[in-house]
Protein backbone atom coordinates (compact mmCIF):
# COMPACT_ATOMS: atom_id res chain seq x y z
CA UNK A 1 0.00 0.00 0.00
CA UNK A 2 1.27 3.63 -0.64
CA UNK A 3 2.31 5.87 2.26
CA UNK A 4 3.57 9.04 2.12
CA UNK A 5 6.20 10.96 3.63
CA UNK A 6 6.50 14.72 4.20
CA UNK A 7 8.57 16.55 5.59
CA UNK A 8 8.26 20.10 7.57
CA UNK A 9 11.96 21.78 8.61
CA UNK A 10 13.59 18.66 10.33
CA UNK A 11 10.24 16.68 10.79
CA UNK A 12 8.78 13.99 8.92
CA UNK A 13 5.10 13.88 8.92
CA UNK A 14 4.27 10.08 7.96
CA UNK A 15 1.22 8.70 6.55
CA UNK A 16 0.92 4.61 6.59
CA UNK A 17 -1.01 2.23 8.09
CA UNK A 18 1.92 0.10 9.77
CA UNK A 19 5.13 1.50 11.48
CA UNK A 20 6.78 -1.04 9.27
CA UNK A 21 6.56 1.52 6.79
CA UNK A 22 8.97 4.42 7.78
CA UNK A 23 11.54 5.17 6.04
CA UNK A 24 15.14 3.86 6.48
CA UNK A 25 16.70 6.03 9.87
CA UNK A 26 13.11 6.54 11.45
CA UNK A 27 11.88 4.40 14.35
CA UNK A 28 8.58 4.46 16.03
CA UNK A 29 9.52 6.14 19.13
CA UNK A 30 10.34 8.78 17.66
CA UNK A 31 6.90 9.64 16.48
CA UNK A 32 3.61 11.16 18.50
CA UNK A 33 0.31 9.24 16.86
CA UNK A 34 -2.46 10.77 15.03
CA UNK A 35 -5.77 9.68 13.32
CA UNK A 36 -7.81 11.00 10.20
CA UNK A 37 -10.10 12.76 12.92
CA UNK A 38 -7.12 14.84 14.08
CA UNK A 39 -5.33 16.23 10.84
CA UNK A 40 -6.72 19.60 11.44
CA UNK A 41 -5.10 19.10 14.76
CA UNK A 42 -1.45 18.30 13.39
CA UNK A 43 -2.43 21.49 10.18
CA UNK A 44 -2.78 23.93 12.77
CA UNK A 45 0.52 23.31 14.76
CA UNK A 46 2.69 23.38 11.71
CA UNK A 47 1.13 26.64 10.69
CA UNK A 48 1.73 28.30 14.37
CA UNK A 49 4.93 26.75 15.65
CA UNK A 50 8.23 26.72 13.79
CA UNK A 51 9.48 23.13 15.13
CA UNK A 52 7.82 20.31 15.89
CA UNK A 53 8.45 16.67 16.76
CA UNK A 54 7.94 13.81 13.89
CA UNK A 55 4.58 12.74 13.71
CA UNK A 56 2.70 9.29 12.55
CA UNK A 57 -0.73 9.67 11.00
CA UNK A 58 -2.26 6.25 11.34
CA UNK A 59 -5.09 5.61 8.57
CA UNK A 60 -6.77 3.16 7.62
CA UNK A 61 -7.19 4.97 3.88
CA UNK A 62 -3.92 6.79 3.18
CA UNK A 63 -4.52 8.34 -0.13
CA UNK A 64 -8.47 9.90 1.42
CA UNK A 65 -6.34 11.21 4.67
CA UNK A 66 -3.84 12.41 2.61
CA UNK A 67 -5.64 14.12 0.16
CA UNK A 68 -7.51 15.64 3.65
CA UNK A 69 -4.00 17.10 4.52
CA UNK A 70 -3.25 18.66 1.20
CA UNK A 71 -6.63 20.61 0.90
CA UNK A 72 -5.04 22.70 3.60
CA UNK A 73 -2.06 24.16 1.39
CA UNK A 74 -1.49 25.57 -1.59
CA UNK A 75 0.10 22.77 -3.90
CA UNK A 76 3.28 23.47 -5.70
CA UNK A 77 4.91 20.70 -8.26
CA UNK A 78 8.77 20.63 -9.04
CA UNK A 79 10.67 18.31 -10.32
CA UNK A 80 14.40 17.43 -10.60
CA UNK A 81 17.20 14.96 -11.00
CA UNK A 82 19.82 12.83 -9.31
CA UNK A 83 22.39 12.83 -12.06
CA UNK A 84 25.45 10.43 -12.21
CA UNK A 85 27.57 10.49 -14.74
CA UNK A 86 30.68 8.28 -15.83
CA UNK A 87 33.17 8.65 -13.36
CA UNK A 88 30.77 7.59 -10.25
CA UNK A 89 29.64 10.73 -9.25
CA UNK A 90 26.69 12.61 -8.73
CA UNK A 91 25.52 16.37 -9.64
CA UNK A 92 25.23 18.98 -6.86
CA UNK A 93 24.01 22.71 -6.37
CA UNK A 94 24.62 25.18 -3.60
CA UNK A 95 21.85 27.28 -2.36
CA UNK A 96 20.68 29.10 0.41
CA UNK A 97 23.62 27.22 2.63
CA UNK A 98 22.51 23.84 1.91
CA UNK A 99 23.47 21.04 -0.92
CA UNK A 100 20.92 20.11 -2.44
CA UNK A 101 20.02 18.35 -6.31
CA UNK A 102 19.12 20.31 -9.42
CA UNK A 103 15.39 21.29 -9.53
CA UNK A 104 12.36 23.86 -10.12
CA UNK A 105 9.19 24.23 -10.47
CA UNK A 106 7.01 22.74 -13.77
CA UNK A 107 5.91 25.02 -15.90
CA UNK A 108 2.46 24.68 -17.06
CA UNK A 109 1.20 22.49 -20.06
CA UNK A 110 4.82 20.81 -19.35
CA UNK A 111 5.15 17.09 -18.65
CA UNK A 112 7.61 16.23 -15.10
CA UNK A 113 10.12 14.88 -17.25
CA UNK A 114 10.66 17.61 -19.39
CA UNK A 115 10.84 19.84 -16.75
CA UNK A 116 13.23 17.92 -14.17
CA UNK A 117 16.00 17.83 -17.64
CA UNK A 118 15.67 21.50 -18.38
CA UNK A 119 15.87 22.41 -14.38
CA UNK A 120 18.89 20.69 -14.73
CA UNK A 121 20.12 21.77 -17.99
CA UNK A 122 19.38 25.32 -16.77
CA UNK A 123 21.00 25.28 -13.12
CA UNK A 124 24.18 23.25 -13.73
CA UNK A 125 25.09 24.06 -17.58
CA UNK A 126 25.27 20.82 -18.47
CA UNK A 127 24.01 20.11 -22.31
CA UNK A 128 23.77 16.23 -22.27
CA UNK A 129 21.47 14.06 -19.88
CA UNK A 130 18.82 11.18 -19.92
CA UNK A 131 16.62 10.03 -17.69
CA UNK A 132 17.23 6.42 -16.30
CA UNK A 133 14.00 6.16 -14.21
CA UNK A 134 11.29 7.69 -12.19
CA UNK A 135 12.28 8.29 -7.93
CA UNK A 136 9.73 8.64 -5.32
CA UNK A 137 8.38 11.62 -4.62
CA UNK A 138 9.53 14.40 -2.34
CA UNK A 139 7.03 16.84 -0.27
CA UNK A 140 7.78 19.41 1.89
CA UNK A 141 5.71 22.29 3.22
CA UNK A 142 7.11 25.75 3.69
CA UNK A 143 5.99 29.29 4.10
CA UNK A 144 6.63 32.02 1.66
CA UNK A 145 4.82 35.92 2.18
CA UNK A 146 2.51 34.34 4.24
CA UNK A 147 1.14 31.18 2.52
CA UNK A 148 1.49 27.89 3.30
CA UNK A 149 2.50 25.73 0.20
CA UNK A 150 2.83 22.00 0.22
CA UNK A 151 5.46 21.75 -2.47
CA UNK A 152 5.79 18.09 -4.74
CA UNK A 153 8.88 17.14 -6.37
CA UNK A 154 9.28 14.44 -8.98
CA UNK A 155 12.35 13.36 -8.83
CA UNK A 156 14.57 11.04 -11.34
CA UNK A 157 17.74 9.44 -11.89
CA UNK A 158 19.27 10.57 -14.42
CA UNK A 159 22.51 10.09 -16.18
CA UNK A 160 25.39 12.53 -18.38
CA UNK A 161 28.30 12.14 -20.26
CA UNK A 162 28.91 15.71 -19.90
CA UNK A 163 32.99 16.36 -19.67
CA UNK A 164 32.08 20.45 -19.73
CA UNK A 165 32.34 23.32 -17.83
CA UNK A 166 29.46 23.57 -15.02
CA UNK A 167 28.04 26.43 -14.66
CA UNK A 168 25.58 27.54 -11.92
CA UNK A 169 22.52 29.63 -12.54
CA UNK A 170 23.49 32.51 -10.10
CA UNK A 171 19.95 34.33 -11.08
CA UNK A 172 18.36 31.46 -9.04
CA UNK A 173 20.66 31.96 -6.21
CA UNK A 174 22.73 29.07 -6.89
CA UNK A 175 26.65 29.93 -6.30
CA UNK A 176 27.91 25.87 -7.02
CA UNK A 177 27.33 23.45 -9.02
CA UNK A 178 29.81 20.51 -9.18
CA UNK A 179 30.27 16.63 -9.49
CA UNK A 180 30.19 15.12 -5.90
CA UNK A 181 32.20 11.35 -6.06
CA UNK A 182 29.94 9.14 -4.33
CA UNK A 183 32.16 8.18 -2.33
CA UNK A 184 32.10 11.68 -0.26
CA UNK A 185 28.32 12.02 -0.48
CA UNK A 186 27.33 11.25 2.58
CA UNK A 187 29.61 14.39 3.68
CA UNK A 188 27.60 16.48 1.46
CA UNK A 189 24.50 15.42 2.90
CA UNK A 190 24.72 16.25 5.88
CA UNK A 191 24.30 19.91 4.83
CA UNK A 192 21.38 18.80 2.89
CA UNK A 193 18.00 18.43 3.66
CA UNK A 194 16.13 15.70 5.58
CA UNK A 195 13.64 14.48 2.46
CA UNK A 196 16.91 14.65 0.04
CA UNK A 197 18.88 12.39 2.36
CA UNK A 198 15.93 9.55 2.46
CA UNK A 199 15.64 10.23 -1.51
CA UNK A 200 19.33 9.27 -1.34
CA UNK A 201 19.44 6.47 1.39
CA UNK A 202 15.76 5.15 -0.47
CA UNK A 203 18.20 4.67 -3.68
CA UNK A 204 21.36 3.35 -2.01
CA UNK A 205 23.46 6.05 -3.42
CA UNK A 206 25.07 6.19 0.09
CA UNK A 207 28.74 4.25 0.31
Amino acid sequence: MKNYSIFYNNSLIFFGTDYQQLPKGYAQKDFTEIHFNDISVIVDNIKTSGEMGHVFVFCTDVEKTFMLFSSYFKIMQAAGGLVLNDKDAILMIHRFNHWDFPKGKIEEGEKAEDAAIREVMEETGIKEVSISKELSRVYHIYSFLDIWILKETFWYLMFSEFNGILKPQFEEDIIAAKWVPLDFLSEYMQDSYPGLRTLVQENMLLR
